[in-house]
């Protein structure tokens, strides 16, 4: 069965800041990849990184934010998670993940 949804990953790091862009859909493999792009920035800035995500926002997005939280977690490092509107804070209410990352989570308003 197709759905016509084209899966795509698009990590955007810049070392010097230790930030890592997401932006759905991603497809589910994808979160591997992001958490090897965040240990690169976090053998830089070990003790932060900032995660920038971009609608549209999927569950290959949420997989990915809900292992960065377990890796930077594993590692003592500190998590921030930046969203532009309330899509991503309905998301993770909505499928159970909103206590995992609310302390990560800095909304932008629309």
């Amino acid at each position: 069965m197709s759905c016509g949804a084209r899966w795509r990953l698009l990590v955007v790091t810049f070392r010097a800041g230790g930030v890592l862009r997401l932006r759905g859909p991603l497809a589910p493999s994808a979160a591997g990849a992001v958490c090897a792009e965040a240990r690169a920035l976090l053998e830089a800035t070990p003790d932060s990184l900032v995660c920038v995500v971009s609608e549209p926002i999927d569950l290959g997005v949420l997989e990915a934010l809900t292992r960065l939280r377990l890796l930077t977690g594993r590692r003592g490092a500190r998590l921030v998670v930046r969203a532009e509107g309330s899509c991503l804070a309905e998301l993770l209410a909505l499928t159970g993940l909103e206590e995992l990352l609310a302390r990560c989570l800095e909304v932008e308003p629309d």
